[in-house]
């Protein structure tokens, strides 16, 4: 597949025009005036959040049917006013939490390691989630806020000065562990007061190549987390967690910045292919001293962009002047990820690589005289498990080994083994006689031995016309 992918862009909305925003990460932003909160009269203090909801996203108009809070951004649908109205405090919470990824060094925030305290060879997984939440999403919500507030004319009366995270008590719920033979008791769970800090989960697994078979799945594992705002009487929320490796919760959103992309491209950053969908933009436009939000579309076709591969964005029909466009708040890429076995098993080597040498044993080749036995100047041979893939789903090829001299002894590849489980691997052979005959295997032979010898008996029961 080529590393450089043509899209092209159709165009399906006309622009306007409107405010800005600044790009930058942060968890809580503090939008105060200049005025001396020393000085405050005591009808401006804040008293906590009130169950007086506000859908912000109402405000914005688009042809898109987005999914997913929208799709816009990754704030719970609702933002909560202070019970002080005057304050000009509201609060958010998150709308989903999913498993931490880092851009940078390609790791995933979950680990399986080998639990030396428990004894019986049972392996600790901890995963941190996080909800994708950047600075960018809490100033657009804000400036969404303030449309909303304004077209409420009891509400319009009262500023908007500050947005923050809401203060709540967290109870984590993650049923489906239970599947895995995980005691619920075992689990657990490390949450900080700001639920913008990520929550760690923690369990012990006597199977982890179960487990993983979940993360790769088309579900997941999915669990629930309830926030329970503090101090106030607005219903507990139940937030979902996706713990899944190979989907867009984990990656989080695709932002296009500048005029960079027009030029260099566009690189996919992760370990899968993606499936580019569309390309939003979300832009104020300003009419008079009315400001509307707008969400505008491009198609992309549907292209497949490889693991680490560059996307060369054909945008003749992105206009230019989007790129330093102040009323533009928001320029991302909608999209999906394509199953990908190898990809898979890439990942799988990333997160349990801690297991180390407790699951990783040799296969081990020793042969006797099979070759002068067949009278051959080369022997081969080919082998296959399940262990493997560190995870045990899916029955991998070890690399084949060519022998050309009896007494051969050496290592042929690694597979993995939980403890008290025996090794199943499959082998067969072919040999290359002198004339240039060549005798294969018409099956498979199957052993439960980390050392395979091969010897006459082997040669005549896998070929049995060599032994006539």
């Amino acid at each position: 597949m080529k590393n450089i992918i043509h899209i092209l862009l159709c165009l399906s909305l006309i622009l306007g025009q409107g405010i800005s925003l600044l790009n930058a990460q942060g968890n809580t932003i503090d939008f105060g005036t200049d005025s001396n909160t020393e000085n405050e009269e005591d009808d401006l203090n804040p008293q906590g959040p009130s169950n007086s909801p506000f859908e912000y996203l109402n405000q914005v108009k688009s042809d898109y049917p987005f999914e997913s809070n929208n799709g816009i951004l990754n704030l719970y649908r609702n933002i909560y006013r202070d019970v002080n109205p005057k304050s000009g405090y509201f609060y958010y919470l998150p709308s989903a939490y999913s498993l931490n990824w880092d851009a940078q060094t390609g790791k995933y925030d979950v680990e399986f390691n080998q639990d030396a305290s428990a004894g019986g060879g049972k392996v600790v997984v901890t995963a941190r989630l996080k909800p994708n939440i950047t600075r960018r999403d809490i100033e657009i919500a804000r400036a969404l806020l303030e449309l909303d507030v304004k077209s409420d004319p009891v509400s319009s009366q009262y500023p908007v000065n500050k947005l923050l995270a809401m203060p709540v008590a967290v109870e984590v719920s993650f049923p489906q562990v239970q599947n895995y033979g995980v005691d619920p008791s075992s689990i657990i769970v490390q949450a900080p007061k700001d639920f913008l800090d990520p929550i760690t989960i923690s369990f012990p697994i006597d199977r982890p190549d179960f487990l993983m078979t979940a993360l790769f799945s088309n579900i997941g594992l999915n669990g629930t987390l309830k926030l329970s705002p503090e101090g106030s009487d607005i219903p507990a929320k139940d937030i979902p967690i996706t713990l899944k490796l190979d989907d867009p919760s984990t990656f989080g959103t695709i932002e296009l910045n500048g005029s960079a992309w027009r030029r260099d491209g566009w690189r996919n950053p992760s370990d899968y292919p993606l499936v580019l969908k569309n390309l939003h933009v979300l832009r104020m436009k300003k009419t008079g001293n009315i400001v509307k939000p707008f969400i505008y579309t491009w198609q992309m076709g549907n292209a497949e962009i490889p693991e680490k591969a560059l996307a060369k964005i054909d945008a003749r029909l992105f206009p230019g002047f989007l790129d330093n466009d102040k009323s533009v708040k928001k320029v991302w890429i909608e999209y999906s990820v394509n199953p990908c076995k190898s990809c898979n098993r890439l990942v799988q080597k990333k997160i349990m690589k801690a297991l180390g040498d407790d699951r990783a044993k040799e296969v081990v080749l020793t042969t006797l005289s099979p070759l002068r036995f067949v009278k051959a100047e080369m022997m081969k041979i080919e082998l296959r498990s399940r262990q493997a893939d560190p995870t045990g789903t899916t029955k991998i090829d070890l690399p084949h080994k060519m022998i050309r001299s009896d007494g051969f002894s050496g290592a042929l590849g690694t597979v993995f083994l939980d403890p008290g489980i025996r090794a199943d691997i499959e082998y067969k052979l072919t040999f290359y006689l002198p004339d240039g005959t060549v005798y294969r295997s018409d099956h498979w032979a199957r052993t439960d031995n980390l050392e395979i010898v091969i010897g006459d008996k082997q040669v005549k029961e896998l070929i049995p016309e060599l032994g006539e």
